[in-house]
């Protein structure tokens, strides 16, 4: 059953599973497709029996159970069933987990850059437990622009938009439909080791449609701070062309702003936020995203390169008094034993030349 730009809504299995589609044998692909309001006793979208099913863009929410059984699930995965999931959203779903799984192989389900979030009976749970942590899979609210009225598309500051999503894809069956992009920064993706770039390199935020009658003229640049802290080293007024509106375009020190948020590891959403008087004294202020890579262990120069540079710093760092590892110290433990001594200076090398493992990531516990 091979399934594209389809819409499943307000079904009804009253007397088995699978309120859009119950599948015994026969494999189900799903591309682009809506399942919404649809009611089961047990898999209130899909149910699967020995068979295979692909989502891929799909969304899956607002559906349900119409009773309380071990099975409450949005998909049901039983017997020998696999599931293979890309760029597809399930939310928001009563009484019900996102998937649940019985007589199958765990590594038979394969999810990627997928959202699970707000299902009443949980998200990344059962057979999914622990997936949220990798392959650029999140629990976020992915911002659906009206679920009341049950307008599906996405907020432009949703995690699930190309811009801001872990795997720069659209996330879901329908992209951004609402929300007004006030403020945007460029580059819209930063790195941690940005906070070492040479202070030339700058960042530039876009602040555009103010709203209450204000332009961009009104702004008192002289009082706008970024994150109450970082003063933009300039600004210009780029005037509409009458299909966009006039913009102020600030420029920021890359290395200030990306420092700002500390160090990190992960791969995380971030908020900045500009606040500003206009010529009139009256305050106002807007908010933006844009996504940040964390800290590579194995960086620890941080350029954002791991190579026999890494090795020379660490050497340097550990028995000439050079400089400390970066973002933090704790960066220089590249094999995670809690300590950085030798026999990190050796398991990079092992890396680099003789094919170890990847560096992990450092202990942050700080009784460690």
């Amino acid at each position: 059953l091979i399934l594209e730009n389809c819409e499943f809504t307000g079904n009804i299995a009253d007397q088995g599973p699978g309120g859009a589609i119950s599948s015994y044998g026969a494999n189900v692909s799903a591309e682009n497709c809506l399942f919404k309001a649809n009611l089961a006793s047990a898999g209130s979208a899909i149910s699967g029996d020995q068979t295979s099913i692909i989502i891929n863009n799909s969304t899956l929410a607002l559906n349900g159970q119409d009773t309380l059984v071990a099975a409450n699930s949005v998909i049901i995965c039983q017997n020998g069933t696999s599931l293979t999931m890309d760029q597809s959203i399930i939310a928001f779903n009563s009484q019900c987990q996102a998937v649940w799984c019985e007589n199958i192989n765990i590594s038979d389900i394969q999810i990627s850059c997928s959202d699970l979030y707000g299902n009443e009976n949980g998200d990344w749970v059962d057979c999914l437990a622990g997936m949220d942590e990798i392959n650029d899979n999140l629990s976020s609210n992915p911002m659906f622009c009206d679920t009341a009225a049950g307008d599906l598309h996405i907020d432009h500051m949703s995690p699930c938009s190309p811009s801001l999503s872990p795997c720069g894809q659209l996330i879901g069956a329908f992209g951004v439909g609402c929300g007004v992009n006030r403020v945007t920064i460029s580059p819209a993706t930063m790195y941690v080791f940005y906070a070492n770039a040479l202070e030339s390199a700058t960042a530039a935020i876009t602040l555009s449609d103010l709203g209450g009658g204000y332009t961009v003229y009104d702004v008192n640049v002289s009082l706008l701070t970024v994150n109450n802290v970082i003063i933009p080293s300039s600004s210009e007024i780029i005037p509409g062309d009458g299909d966009t509106a006039d913009r102020l375009i600030l420029h920021v020190s890359l290395s200030e702003f990306v420092s700002y948020y500390g160090p990190l590891w992960d791969t995380t959403i971030q908020e900045f936020t500009l606040a500003w008087m206009f010529n009139d004294e009256s305050e106002s202020s807007a908010s933006g995203v844009f996504k940040m890579i964390g800290h590579r262990s194995g960086d620890v120069n941080g350029d954002g390169i791991i190579n026999l540079n890494d090795i020379i710093y660490l050497i340097n760092y550990l028995y000439i008094g050079g400089p400390e590892p970066l973002p933090v110290p704790i960066a220089g433990d590249v094999n995670t034993t809690g300590t950085i001594n030798l026999g990190d200076i050796i398991y990079l090398i092992k890396y680099l030349f003789r094919g170890g493992p990847a560096p992990t990531g450092p202990l942050l516990d700080p009784e460690r």
